[in-house]
């Protein structure tokens, strides 16, 4: 996730996706619910976490299916869980969530350990290759660390 946030004016809360930029997702209230009851309330915090997300032509609205959009995955779980969350008109959803892996977190690790600055970039090069050095968190590691090793060869 590259940003969320909650527009003022409806209310709605607004996902932008780093790998489908321009394409915000606007989710319906279960699904907004069930991110907040994860990763909590803050959404600024969201940003750098993963989500899957797929369609099921099944979903109801007005009672007929016009199909809408599930969610499967997330980053931050340990174990497969079920989230409950209020469904409106005092129903409640039971929403099924699967870990999702984390594919930034080795990188995140080979910044921590690289031991100078090659070995930071070699870091780095592996970081793109696997697609990952647009988000947002392995950057701040990355520019964290090559400032504590420039701090450590200037000092």
């Amino acid at each position: 996730m590259e940003q969320a946030k909650i527009s003022v004016s409806e209310t709605q809360l607004i996902i932008h996706f780093m790998e489908f930029p321009g394409q915000p997702l606007k989710p319906g209230k279960i699904i907004s619910r069930v991110i907040a009851k994860v990763w909590g309330k803050q959404a600024r915090e969201w940003i750098g976490r993963r989500m899957r997300l797929y369609g099921d032509p099944s979903i109801k609205y007005g009672g007929k299916a016009v199909g809408g959009v599930r969610l499967s995955h997330m980053s931050g779980l340990e174990a497969p869980r079920i989230v409950e969350v209020s469904a409106g008109a005092g129903t409640r959803a039971r929403v099924p969530l699967e870990p999702l892996d984390d594919p930034t977190q080795p990188h995140l690790s080979a910044f921590a350990a690289a031991a100078s600055l090659p070995e930071l970039q070699e870091a780095w090069q592996a970081a793109a290759a696997a697609g990952v050095t647009g988000n947002p968190t392995v950057i701040a590691a990355k520019d964290k660390r090559k400032d504590e090793l420039q701090e450590v060869a200037e000092g």
